[in-house]
């Protein structure tokens, strides 16, 4: 009666560490889940200001005009200017690299780092998109785009901070 009783004991004893395994899965798969989310919306939103960009909407963008008029002609001197007609003749994996360029050139530029922007050139520009590829590791596309972005930015700010 008494190893009956043990026997209970160690199978109640498991099945609350079965439950606790699998509530520590479920919050890690939770905690996962919302990753991808907020992952999924700033790539939304990066594609979508990625797309204003382009067409010139800077009302949607809430930037004054002359500011998105001289950031076209940077992207223009340093050519990488695209139009929304060409967007559909780029393939894919070139398509991104654009993405990852103006976004990041877009963020530097909205966010202090304007006065580089002369000393800036395209060599540079993918120079530092070569070494984005490289320390990820990652295939280019989409669903890395964030991390691309960020890691761009980066390499070109302390690039930009070495200057001063």
């Amino acid at each position: 009666n008494s190893n009956a009783i043990k026997e209970n004991r160690n199978a109640i004893k498991n099945d609350g560490n079965a439950i606790k395994n699998d509530s520590k899965k479920c919050q890690k798969k939770r905690k996962e889940i919302k990753i991808k989310e907020k992952k999924e919306n700033i790539l939304t939103k990066l594609n979508k200001t990625f797309i204003l960009i382009i067409n010139n909407k800077y009302k949607e963008l809430e930037i004054e005009e002359p500011f998105l008029v001289e950031f076209n002609h940077q992207i223009d001197r340093l050519d990488f200017k695209v139009s929304p007609d060409g967007i559909e003749i780029i393939p894919p994996e070139h398509l991104t690299e654009f993405k990852v360029i103006y976004l990041g050139l877009f963020n530097l530029y909205f966010n202090g780092y304007r006065v580089y922007f002369n000393k800036l050139s395209r060599d540079k520009i993918i120079s530092k998109l070569e070494k984005t590829a490289k320390y990820l590791k990652k295939r280019l596309s989409d669903e890395n785009l964030v991390d691309y972005v960020a890691y761009f930015v980066k390499c070109l700010q302390d690039d930009f901070e070495m200057r001063c």
